[in-house]
């Protein structure tokens, strides 16, 4: 059986640089993205996904006029749902699909939630994501009953890099 993790905890923790880090480790072998804040003169202004093929999207905006709201943030779903298409090419067994994050913004996808549903659980695929502290959708609240969860804190983020990659054999 592939080896399953999520990580989870505090906004502003430390889940996306961890999960930075554990790509760095597993090079060509991690297959997903990663999401990272865009900043204007200082100010949190959106989200764009990064993915391990060096692609950049965006996938929230404070100005983006979109039926899909967080916040202040329109979402639009465009970049995410073909970089899900690209990972479904190109994964093969062997490389490890790494997600940051299954969260509210995303899970706006039927597209992403429906992949997301199928990859979790499959026994072949190995699979690394973060995923909402609170949350009470049921993909969210299911995952987190049926797969292995760990929590980062400022406690154990610096030393958990490399627990994760030991845990998922690489």
């Amino acid at each position: 059986m592939a080896k399953k993790l999520l990580l989870t905890g505090s906004p502003g923790v430390g889940k996306t640089t961890l999960v930075k880090k554990v790509l760095e480790s597993l090079g060509e072998e991690a297959l997903g993205f990663y999401t990272q804040e865009i900043r204007e003169k200082g100010a949190r202004r959106g989200f764009r996904l990064i993915t391990t093929w060096g692609e950049e999207g965006i996938l929230a905006h404070e100005g983006l006029g979109s039926p899909f709201r967080v916040s202040r943030y329109g979402v639009t779903l465009d970049f995410l749902e073909r970089v899900i298409g690209v990972i479904q090419r190109k994964w093969r067994p062997g490389r490890i699909l790494v997600v940051d994050e299954i969260g509210k913004m995303e899970l706006f996808s039927r597209v992403f939630r429906d992949w997301v549903e199928e990859v979790a659980p499959d026994p072949k695929v190995p699979f690394l994501a973060t995923i909402a502290l609170r949350s009470r959708d049921p993909l969210v609240l299911k995952l987190k009953r049926e797969l292995p969860l760990w929590e980062v804190t400022l406690a154990n983020r610096d030393t958990l890099p490399q627990e994760i990659t030991r845990f998922l054999g690489v």
